[in-house]
């Protein structure tokens, strides 16, 4: 009897459709029909596939066991469930090709063995690929409308702020939509920071306050100093958006004015660039080695500047979200270089030299330095 795999992949943005509930009994039926035997059903929750970079681990798994000889044949509600990306097409004809595997949908199947079955394959791979590239372009349109309206397009609840639901109706029917209303005791909190800054205190100081009186972020976990530095610079607590690099009035009550927020500007500079890369663990050589002389706890690889004026350095952090309390915080260079020294004594002096010229060549240096066991 043919052992065959159900795959079932969930999309959050269709959850509340294509729920295994949904997808997983007519998959059944259809192999039953067939005469298969449901081998295992391999579910990928909340996993996107046409996003590049984002690895549908149970795709991988079904994969190898194909691969295996566990599965002659995959079963998929629809096949844009199966695949999105030509990518995804390429890596299951060849699959197929080699094990004769057999792809369905509730709809049919496709024999990938002839020519018009490939094609028509890759034509499906095609329009799915189109599809979630067009809904990703008019997403971002939308966003920079909205921008552009100084409306809240979506996403997290920002601290400093509520989420009010309303109703809006346009040609397509009912909408649900928020607003941003003001949250009293967050905006409270936030413009005593802003005063604070623009008195004199250090982000620093804010930073440890916050934590030591357990303010937490939306998401519930403690503030870091980039996280306070970037919520002081965000026009959006003057009531603003950036849009196209330009200040857009907002439609939501603002917690500071903007001549608070203008000063804020000079004395922290303009807010980084979402994206922007300002290095990352792996240039950092005892990353999950030290800990904190004074709680035990791990350290973390951080970058910061002592000055607004100065480069970004390389430091081991006493970090909250490892349940530190920002006791110690040590620039990265002279640690290193003395646990390379001590370490590495007794190599070539030539060796020492060409780990210690930049960040990059630390990770080779790491590699050299673990033990078999990975530690």
């Amino acid at each position: 009897m043919v052992q065959a795999a159900i795959y079932i992949r969930i999309s959050k943005l269709k959850r509340e459709l294509l729920d295994a509930q949904r997808q997983q009994p007519p998959c059944e039926a259809f192999a039953k029909a067939q005469g298969w035997d449901v081998a295992e059903v391999y579910v990928d929750d909340g996993r996107s596939a046409w996003k590049r970079g984002v690895r549908r681990d149970n795709f991988e798994r079904m994969l190898s066991d194909v691969r295996a000889g566990k599965i002659q044949a995959v079963i998929s509600w629809q096949m844009d469930r199966l695949l999105r990306r030509v990518e995804d097409a390429s890596a299951i004809l060849a699959i197929a090709k080699q094990y004769g595997t057999i792809i369905a949908n509730v709809d049919g199947t496709l024999d990938l063995g002839s020519a018009s079955g490939r094609k028509k394959f890759y034509d499906l791979a095609v329009a799915a690929e189109y599809a979630s590239d067009l809904s990703s372009e008019r997403l971002k349109l939308k966003h920079s409308e909205l921008k552009l309206e100084g409306k809240f397009s979506g996403g997290v609840r920002p601290y400093g702020y509520d989420l009010e639901e309303y109703v809006y109706t346009d040609h397509t029917g009912r909408h649900i939509k928020y607003h941003l209303v003001l949250n009293a005791e967050e905006a409270a909190v936030i413009e005593a920071a802003a005063k604070a800054v623009l008195e004199g205190r250090s982000v620093t100081s804010i930073t440890k306050e916050w934590a030591a009186g357990n303010v937490r972020s939306t998401r519930g976990r403690l503030f870091l100093y980039t996280d306070v530095k970037e919520l002081l610079q965000s026009p959006r607590i003057a009531g603003f958006r950036s849009a196209d690099g330009k200040l857009v009035k907002a439609e939501w009550q603002p917690i500071i004015t903007q001549e608070m927020h203008e000063e804020l500007r000079e004395i922290l500079g303009p807010p980084r660039q979402r994206g922007s890369n300002q290095g990352t663990a792996r240039s950092y050589l005892l990353t999950g080695f030290v800990v904190c002389g004074v709680c035990g706890k791990p350290l973390r690889s951080h970058r910061s500047k002592s000055n607004k004026n100065s480069e970004p350095q390389r430091r081991y952090l006493c970090d909250p979200r490892d349940g530190g309390h920002y006791c110690v915080k040590r620039l990265a260079e002279p640690v290193e270089e003395h646990v390379v020294r001590e370490l590495l004594g007794e190599l070539p002096q030539k060796l020492l030299e060409a780990t210690q010229r930049a960040p990059e060549h630390w990770e080779s240096l790491g590699r050299l330095l673990t033990c078999p066991t990975g530690r």
